[in-house]
């Protein structure tokens, strides 16, 4: 009796604790510094900076496609046309960790519901480290070679 009163008092206390936590939260990407942003809607790059031996190097680019984050896990590429329509090109899955993205395509995603990391036909999909700047920008870095980076730039749209 004393046990199914102790197991009781544990099951009650976070039941307790789980009603008042914030449940968007749990949509919330958080990147390495615990920044939080929500992710979904449509992302464009607009700015590369490239950096080598301490020298910074910054185009503005002009978007003509976007990456679109739905919930569930879904998202499509969608290119920007003339007239500011925009037009469905492909879509993938992605997942979710603390401080990073891994984008699939649907191969990927139908391969990764087949097999493991040992795998060798195991196809990693493309993993992104995104940080917050502010509440409608993120930023990725990317490696070009030994001391030189790329920083991509993205909005929300």
């Amino acid at each position: 009796m004393k046990r199914f009163l102790g197991l009781f008092a544990i099951v009650a206390a976070v039941m307790m604790t789980a009603s008042t936590c914030d449940k968007e939260s749990f949509k919330l990407y958080k990147d390495s510094d615990g920044n939080p942003i929500s992710l979904i809607g449509a992302w464009g790059l607009i700015e590369v900076q490239y950096h080598t031996a301490g020298v910074v190097e910054t185009h503005e680019v002009e978007t003509e496609s976007l990456m679109e984050l739905m919930e569930g896990g879904k998202g499509r590429t969608l290119k920007i046309l003339e007239d500011g329509s925009r037009e469905e090109i492909s879509t993938f899955h992605y997942e979710k960790f603390p401080g990073a993205i891994t984008i699939l395509t649907e191969e990927e995603y139908e391969n990764h519901q087949n097999y493991t990391h040992e795998d060798s036909q195991y196809m990693p999909g493309i993993t992104y480290y995104f940080k917050v700047i502010d509440s409608n920008t993120i930023s990725s870095k990317e490696k070009v070679s030994d001391g030189s980076y790329l920083i991509n730039i993205f909005a929300r749209f």
